[in-house]
Parts: structure tokens; C-alpha cells; sequence
């Protein structure tokens, strides 16, 4: 009996032994998702910067390109002008130069 009685005490000694450990194990199991957590936090507010940084650049660069759209299509319509311009000076040259030639002609005629 007295011999049981040793071994149901040491057993209760055991499993209180075994109880402790199964207890710090869990603690240390929560410490580490705890952790885990921590570094995905972590880690997603850094995804968040960086996301938040390249959609900044991103509008960005929608402006930019916008802004020389709109200068693109400026140049076209002054390039536009400038050709209707130049067509323009071209006809009234032609009709200046026929009308000087007619007259030169005119006179060269008349001296003769």
C-alpha cells in the first residue's frame, strides 16, 4: 500500500511537472503567434506605403500624361495654323509676284 501510495504521489508529482511544461509551452506558442501577428502587421503596413506610394506615382504620372496630351494637341492646332498661314502667304506671294511680272511685262511692252 504504502508503496501505491509512492507511486500515485510521484505520478501526481509527474503530471504536475507535465501540466507546467504543457502550460509554458502554450505560452510560448501564443508569445510566438503574438509575434507572428506582430511581423505580419508589420510587414502589411510596409505592403500599405508602398502600395499607397505607387498609386501616388501612378496619379502622378495620369497628370503628366494628361497635361502633355493637352500640349500635343495645342502643337497640333498651332502646326495646323502655322500650314494654313503659310498657304495663305504662298497664294498672296503668287498673286504679288504674277502682278509685278504683268506690270514689268506691261511696261517692258509699252517702251517698245
Amino acid at each position: 500500500m504504502a508503496s501505491a501510495t509512492a507511486r500515485h504521489e510521484n505520478n501526481g508529482v509527474r503530471n504536475d511537472v507535465v501540466t507546467r511544461q504543457v502550460r509554458d509551452l502554450q505560452l510560448a506558442m501564443a508569445e510566438l503567434h503574438d509575434q507572428f501577428r506582430d511581423e505580419e502587421t508589420v510587414e502589411l503596413r510596409e505592403l500599405q506605403r508602398e502600395l499607397e506610394a505607387t498609386a501616388k506615382a501612378c496619379r502622378i504620372a495620369q497628370f503628366k500624361l494628361r497635361k502633355a496630351d493637352r500640349r500635343c494637341d495645342q502643337l497640333e492646332a498651332e502646326r495646323a495654323q502655322a500650314e494654313e498661314r503659310v498657304r495663305c502667304l504662298e497664294n498672296c506671294l503668287q498673286g504679288s509676284v504674277l502682278r509685278c511680272l504683268s506690270a514689268v511685262f506691261t511696261y517692258k511692252l509699252s517702251s517698245l
